[in-house]
């Protein structure tokens, strides 16, 4: 089956001797530009192909397997030779690019631009290596040195001077305690790079011309590739007890680049022979001493190497359940605990609903029995004052016929004699004058009767209308109240739902993962 080809990269005129990738999605690769003005050039090379020919171009690959395609992100100017190797620090924001002209940059990849240039090699420069932690370089090159910077000012560590020929290879462990180096002297050397010791040298009769180093994520196992032609051969070392522990021999070229899967227990080498090959670790493990056809199997060593390939897996394997074990547990505590969390506080709030619940009905009802209090007022008061108005209506009646009566009494008077009639009709008009003004002082008492039932009726209404607006506003006010503690209730119940959810998922993602280990280990 093959694979698919996303990107074409296009643009150097010579060979490319490296590449470099980090997490911010930038690629890096180091030519020699044998057709520029400069005779040796490098680049950070797009799938698109540049139209002015630089030193360091930086270019954006995020999108590699889309639609658009990788743009520029700017050219970065400094070198004077062909850059030989390139490398990003951890987080990507720092580049460093060893070269034909004897020195190593470090560039800021953001701002585009050189931030340090490191001198002390005599001659040209093959490698550079970043620390997997630190802001630590390490460059090699054909002056047979390994030196040590520090990345932010420049300043040189160590320099270490053990190998005998150029220095091809460098590389940190993931662990960041040490640092191995190869050369063309036909061995690797294991330094602790702070003090400059050096640990250990590997090396053996396949050993030859070593061109490239890496470590094992775990830091235990060294592999080393060699690129003289008569043996093609890709070595693995035991970092603990220094000794070779597989070789891998398929290649019919050299074999100029190897290195481990971060996760897996592969190994991958490259060679001249056009082919890229894939070993597994286990099996290389366990027929590591085969060495090349027509050996005998030391029957005794692979029986030792087998057993030892399965505890160390084993363990691995073990700790990793265990370690993994410990977190779904923290989890499951974190979870636990929240859970404790949510239901102490929808208990509380439970509690502090029922008490605004139970002040509102008491509330309620000391509304309502103030209303009926106000209302039984109002209808006692309006009847107070039908009463009086009914009683006036009787005394103007009274009068009203005592007036009719008089007057009749005076017309008969007037009939029956003549002569009393002036000091009768006198007396009489005497009586009907003051009857006439008792009259009018009840008219006037029957208007203020009125005015004053008028006042009292909107005076009443007005009061009335007045609380009971009050009341209104306020029963409306705690029923908002209310149906705000009840949303904020059903929120709470809701995440704790989702809690609760979250944990099932993880248990069930754990114990999935669980399984598969002990399937694996099987």
């Amino acid at each position: 089956m093959e694979g698919t080809l996303y990107a074409k990269l296009e643009g150097h005129k010579g060979p490319v001797y490296d590449v470099a990738t980090c997490i911010d999605d930038v690629m890096a690769s180091a030519s020699h530009d044998e057709d520029s003005p400069i005779p040796t050039r490098a680049r950070i090379t797009p799938t698109l192909t540049p139209t002015i020919w630089e030193d360091l171009i930086l270019w954006d690959i995020e999108d590699i397997t889309g639609s658009n395609k990788p743009q520029a992100l700017g050219t970065l100017k400094g070198h004077t030779g062909a850059v030989r190797a390139c490398c990003f620090n951890q987080s990507g924001t720092r580049l460093a690019s060893a070269s034909y002209d004897k020195t190593c940059r470090i560039w800021d990849t953001k701002e585009k631009k050189e931030l340090l240039v490191l001198k002390g090699h005599t001659r040209s420069l093959r490698i550079a290596a970043y620390h997997p932690t630190e802001e630590i370089v390490a460059t090699g090159g054909d002056d047979s040195l390994v030196k040590i910077w520090n990345a932010k000012n420049g300043s040189l560590l160590q320099s270490m001077s053990d190998h005998e020929s150029t220095v091809f290879g460098l590389h940190f462990s993931p662990d960041g305690s040490a640092l191995c180096s190869g050369s063309y002297d036909d061995s690797c050397i294991r330094y602790d790079w702070k003090t400059g010791k050096t640990l250990y040298r590997l090396k053996d009769d396949y050993t030859k011309q070593v061109y490239s180093v890496n470590h094992s994520s775990d830091s235990k196992y060294i592999v080393l590739c060699s690129v003289r032609g008569d043996y093609n051969i890709t070595t693995l070392w035991d970092v603990k007890t220094e000794k070779c522990v597989a070789r891998m021999v398929g290649h019919d070229k050299q074999v100029y680049s190897c290195t481990f899967h971060p996760t897996k227990g592969y190994v991958v080498s490259s060679s001249l022979d056009k082919t890229l090959k894939v070993w597994d670790l286990k099996v290389a493990l366990a027929e590591g001493l085969m060495g090349d056809e027509g050996h005998e199997l030391d029957i005794q060593v692979l029986e030792k190497l087998q057993i030892e390939a399965e505890t160390n897996f084993a363990s691995v394997v073990e700790e990793e359940e265990k370690n993994k074990e410990e977190k779904n547990e923290e989890e499951k505590n974190e979870i636990r605990i929240e859970k404790e969390k949510m239901t102490k506080l929808k208990k509380i709030e439970e509690e502090r609903m029922l008490v605004i619940e139970k002040e509102y009905k008491q509330k309620l009802i000391v509304v309502e029995e103030e209303k009926i209090k106000i209302e039984k007022e109002y209808h006692e008061y309006k009847h107070k004052l039908t009463v009086i108005e009914q009683e006036n209506i009787k005394i103007v009646s009274i009068h009203q016929e005592e007036i009719r009566v008089l007057r009749t009494q005076l017309e008969e008077s007037r009939k029956i004699t003549s002569n009393t009639a002036s000091d009768t009709e006198k007396e009489l008009q005497a009586r009907l004058s003051s009857l006439t003004e008792n009259e009018a002082a009840l008219e006037r008492k029957e208007r203020e009767v009125e005015e004053l039932l008028q006042s009292a009726s909107t005076s009443d209404e007005k009061r009335y209308e007045t609380v009971s607006k009050e009341k209104e506003a306020e029963l409306r006010k705690m029923e908002k109240e209310l149906e705000e503690r009840a949303t904020s209730l059903k929120e709470k119940e809701e995440a704790m739902v989702h809690l609760s959810i979250q944990a099932e998922e993880a248990e069930k993602k754990a114990k999935e993962e669980a399984q598969d280990r002990q399937e694996a280990c099987s």
